[in-house]
């Protein structure tokens, strides 16, 4: 669930071997794609799929699952007869997979697609019924070997394919690597590697060419990254959170990461490695995309709302406000007058770019003016406060009762244990905009005893003196009443909840009367049984 206390759903995926999922998309038609590597056999492939039967040792893992009713719809896997993994896969608009990976096998590139034949890492793409690849390259500087551990993946709205990973020989054993030799572009952020930093690479639409790429890293010692801690935005944007600055093994204090004039911390503090964050902009700037925030996005109504347009590129923009109302400003203001939820969408065009329009919505919710009252009713037979919450426009409640004590509810019941003064305060839609508080003092004196007049005989013949059996005097407006009549074998004979109700010596208000004698009561007050008033009566004709 949103708030991550309910665990709507959850699968196994695999089969008799080692099986991995590294990755996982949501498509736009309630559709789940989930990709990695298996060495099993026996997965449930699914009819007319591109790989039906495990090709090598360790084969690429490819599977959609229906988002409504959680069915496998399709599972295939990729590969060559030696090993082969996917790290990431992404979607384009169309629903296209792409796969980026290692492999050790060979893979034969596509006709027009840059790049080289069975080199370390791959890039594909197929159908959305995981039938065909009509896309496929590698890139590396080894043949039938990786070289590039990959850290992030991700197809933009231009469907530019943008892949980082790391080489080092930090973990000689499971991970040799190294970043010499690979291709970069003339506006490269670094263009010198060490053999042991991270490599950045984006390919142009369908990978017919090479946009940009570059090394990223420091000239002493192996960066890397232990997990996946890099992304890519869709506006060409690399977020990286890297293990830098490493010495080897007896040396310590290196400080040969880059650093940026005017970062918080410009020094390796450890000595060891140290986490380091890093942003580069890699400015593949063709495509339009749409973009606002929107102050304030929540707020009580009438709602003035400002909306900044965030957007990349883009020659004309049409918003629609979701109220009905529209503008063809950059940056328009709105005032939003109805309490509700409502979505405002930003459309953005420019012909002068591959995707030519991008459309981007937010949120806006406008909450009623709430106002926080209530009125204080006292049950004098238990010192017991009931309270009539009477705000309006309000979705939660908080209550003080001023003795440390506090309650959610709608119309709480409190009861002091000390006499005293003390402030009852109510919050309501605490945490929003439109919060209302208010405030009223209780007097809480000694708990009253009830006045209450005891008769011990009646004499239900009917002359209308004393014909039944009842309590009179000053109940306190008791809310809680309960008088019960047992003969002398202790069987329960009436029972009632109305101090106006008289019993008339008959079985449970019965015409026919009990024997004359002495019967047992017990009159409950309140809720506070040990208060209980217990006696005799005696019944004559």
């Amino acid at each position: 669930s949103p708030d991550l206390k309910t665990l709507n759903w959850a699968t196994y995926l695999g089969g008799s071997g080692a099986d991995a999922l590294y990755s996982i998309k949501l498509g736009i038609q309630n559709r789940i794609y989930v990709a990695g590597g298996t060495t099993s056999s026996n997965l449930d492939t699914t009819a007319g799929v591109y790989g039906s039967t495990l090709s090598g040792n360790v084969d690429g893992l490819l599977a959609v699952i229906d988002k409504t009713d959680r069915s496998l719809l399709r599972l295939s896997y990729w590969g060559t007869p030696a090993y082969d993994q996917i790290y990431f896969i992404g979607l384009d608009a169309d629903e296209r997979i792409y796969a980026a990976g290692q492999t050790e096998g060979a893979v034969t590139k596509t006709t027009g697609a840059y790049g080289s034949s069975n080199l370390g890492q791959f890039v594909f793409r197929m159908d959305t019924l995981l039938q065909n690849v009509d896309l496929q390259t590698t890139f590396g500087n080894r043949n039938l070997k990786p070289n590039l551990t990959p850290s992030a993946f991700l197809i933009d709205v231009c469907d530019h394919i943008y892949f980082s990973g790391w080489g080092s020989n930090v973990d000689p054993d499971l991970h040799p690597g190294s970043t010499l030799n690979m291709p970069v572009t003339a506006d490269a952020v670094q263009k010198e590697t060490d053999g042991e930093d991270f490599y950045i690479i984006v390919f142009g639409r369908d990978a017919k060419d090479l946009l940009y790429a570059t090394y990223f890293g420091g000239d002493s010692t192996g960066d890397h990254v232990d997990g996946g801690t890099s992304r890519f935005d869709r506006k060409g944007v690399v977020y990286q959170s890297v293990c830098s600055s490493c010495p080897e093994q007896g040396r310590t204090g290196y400080q040969d990461f880059p650093t940026t004039s005017g970062a918080v911390y410009t020094q390796n503090p450890s000595v060891r490695c140290s986490n380091a964050s890093f942003k580069i902009d890699l400015q593949i700037k063709s495509a339009v995309i749409a973009d606002f925030i929107v102050t304030p996005a929540i707020g009580c109504g009438p709602l003035n709302a400002q909306f900044i347009n965030k957007s990349v590129l883009g020659g004309k923009f049409y918003w629609d406000f979701g109220d009905g109302d529209t503008s063809t400003l950059i940056n328009p203001k709105h005032v939003y007058q109805n309490p509700g939820k409502y979505i405002a969408t930003l459309t953005v065009i420019d012909s002068n770019t591959c995707n030519i329009s991008s459309v981007y919505k937010r949120e806006i919710t406008v909450l009623a003016q709430s106002d926080a009252e209530f009125n204080v009713n006292f049950e004098g037979c238990d010192n017991k406060l009931t309270i009539e919450n009477t705000s309006t426009n309000a979705a939660s409640y908080s209550w003080d009762f001023g003795d440390s004590t506090f309650s959610e509810s709608n119309n709480p019941k409190h009861q002091y244990t000390s006499m005293g003064t003390f402030s009852i305060k109510l919050l309501v839609n605490q945490g929003t905009p439109c919060a209302s508080s208010y405030e009223q003092q209780v007097v809480i004196t000694a708990k009253k005893v009830p006045q209450i007049k005891l008769y011990n005989v009646f004499t239900p013949n009917n002359d209308g003196l004393n014909d039944c059996f009842k309590f009179d005097g000053d109940f306190l407006e008791c809310t809680e009443y309960s008088l019960k009549i047992y003969n002398r074998w202790g069987e329960r004979v009436f029972v009632t909840d109305n101090p106006e109700t008289c019993w008339t010596g008959g079985v449970f208000g019965q015409e026919e009367l009990l024997p004359e004698g002495t019967y047992f009561f017990v009159l409950q007050l309140g809720t506070d049984k040990s208060e209980a008033i217990s006696g005799l009566v005696e019944m004559r004709y």
